[in-house]
């Protein structure tokens, strides 16, 4: 049985990129043992060794990568795959597929990769895990996966015209860094890239998305802080994998419906979030419990899990649930301004949260409560805090704390005109990238209402943390499209009057769960 076969090559770290080419001479399955493929394989060089290593995917599943372990190389032909390897000289594999990876053998393709200073190591096991062994670790940024896609990455830039190297950097074509000659400077838009050129599908949310589809919704969550993914079961808690992971409010049918209804998604599509989850559908995210240092001094754990908004409150959004629209800056997909604590939720002397936790009936929580049958409201301080960081303890969800940092994160005062989104000012919700879970506009674009009265924070730690019981304030929390740089980060927090609206104040839904849901 012939196979289809391709062949890929990255030269290595430090050094220019030489004539190296690999080429599969043939391939076939064994007649007698239909699970041995049979290979022959030739790299051309001006070297007289390369370094080899080989990879598999199912065909059609092209998320189920492995890097072959040499042990499945049979019949002594695992000395001819590894480092030191004789170049310009044919060379045989025989890969016992059985004994590696349970699949069907004329499902998968075998594929060379090279590297002159040892990039490819033996021992990466998955890219990612496969559904066959969701028990492996995904790992996207360990020195093994980093050095993979970095030679995927040079081998790619040699061929591509979207990317340009210079001094020995890789650039997107947008002025986006992502590798130097070593590794990956950006691992998510390195993978990003790598997966989109090699026929993966696409990773519009976190990269969790791409693990969880890969695996077919094994039990992983995702630790953001080391961009890796592990068995839910290692962690304390994290972001939720598994069912119902995005709740889905259809407000289509505007402010005269009876209902709304809500679905449940299990991962993001692969087209991404279409403007429907700007408009028409209210779109949030399961966040799993975890601990956060509130305002940078004060932990704070979280014991419940809770949705939360992918994006803020639109302009569309808030129309079809409330038949206006207040906002100064017109725009369906724009976040909708000048509402109130009290107008969102009902009067703050009356609806007291947290000594009362209803709503009044005529407002924005109050219609979408009645029609929902559901306890959306917006998140507590804390909640909204350990949401924005998803993970990360820097100023700002991508790790960073630099201007640079914030302009690729939310709309504010230094990165008016750069035109994202359609607009100046406030712009369209989501043209910026995301952190890590996923959520969006969380620094800036407009400054978020949270429950919470406003308080000092002092460092003692606490549970389920709901702020002060009285005050005159309530919280604002992210900065807006007005605000300086150092108004942005994940602390910084604002004491605002709940009658005040204003063209830079909006607000994203939440929803807390119990325990067990």
């Amino acid at each position: 049985m012939k196979k289809t076969i391709m062949a890929i090559a990255a030269l290595a770290a430090g050094m220019a990129m030489a004539a190296t080419t690999p080429a599969i001479i043939s391939s076939q399955v064994r007649a007698n043992d239909p699970t041995v493929l049979d290979v022959v394989y030739r790299v051309t060089s001006d070297k007289p060794t390369v370094n080899v290593r080989a990879l598999a995917f199912e065909d059609g599943e092209r998320s189920f990568w492995k890097v072959i372990r040499p042990e499945t190389f049979i019949d002594g032909t695992a000395a001819n795959i590894g480092d030191n390897i004789a170049a310009n000289v044919e060379h045989t594999l025989s890969w016992k597929v059985s004994s590696d990876w349970a699949t069907d053998l004329a499902k998968v393709k075998f594929e060379i990769l090279t590297s002159e200073q040892g990039q490819l190591p033996l021992d990466l096991i998955t890219i990612p895990a496969t559904a066959k062994t969701p028990e492996v670790t995904v790992s996207y940024n360990s020195q093994n996966s980093a050095n993979v896609f970095n030679a995927l990455l040079w081998y790619y830039a040699d061929k591509a015209s979207d990317i340009y190297i210079t001094d020995g950097y890789l650039y997107k074509s947008n002025g986006d860094l992502l590798s130097n000659r070593t590794a990956p400077a950006n691992m998510i838009l390195a993978v990003d890239y790598i997966f989109g050129k090699m026929g993966y599908e696409g990773l519009n949310g976190p990269i969790l998305d791409f693990a969880r589809s890969a695996t077919r919704k094994a039990s992983l969550a995702f630790n953001t802080s080391v961009q890796n993914g592990y068995k839910k079961s290692e962690l304390s808690g994290n972001i939720h994998i598994g069912e119902k992971v995005y709740c889905v409010i259809d407000v289509s049918g505007g402010a005269l419906a009876s209902s709304y209804p809500i679905t449940y998604l299990d991962s993001c599509p692969i087209a991404g979030w279409g403007d429907e989850y700007k408009t028409t559908k209210i779109l949030l995210r399961r966040i799993e419990p975890g601990t956060v240092t509130m305002g940078g001094k004060k932990p704070v754990t979280l014991t419940k899990p809770f949705y939360i908004g992918v994006f803020e409150i639109t302009q569309k959004q808030y129309q079809l649930v409330m038949g206006s629209n207040p906002s100064s800056y017109k725009g369906d997909m724009r976040p909708v301004e000048r509402v109130s604590w009290n107008t969102i939720r009902g009067n703050s002397s009356t609806f007291d949260w947290p000594n009362v936790t209803t709503v009044d009936p005529s407002s924005f929580m109050g219609m979408l409560q009645s029609k929902t049958g559901f306890n959306f409201d917006l998140p507590t301080e804390s909640q909204w805090e350990y949401a924005c960081r998803a993970g990360t303890t820097s100023w700002y969800n991508n790790g960073g704390s630099s201007d640079n940092d914030m302009k690729q994160l939310g709309r504010y005062m230094d990165n008016q005109s750069d035109g994202r989104g359609g607009y100046s000012k406030h712009t369209t919700v989501g043209s910026y990238s995301p952190n890590a879970w996923g959520l969006y506009d969380m620094h800036a674009n407009v400054s978020e209402w949270c429950l919470d009265w406003y308080g000092s924070i002092n460092s003692d730690p606490a549970t389920d943390f709901p702020g002060s019981s009285s005050g005159s304030s309530r919280v604002w929390r992210g900065g807006s499209w007005y605000s300086v740089v150092y108004g942005c980060p994940s602390y910084t927090r604002s004491d605002i009057s709940p009658s005040f609206e204003t063209d830079g104040s909006g607000f994203r839904l939440a929803r807390t769960l119990s325990t067990n849901e």
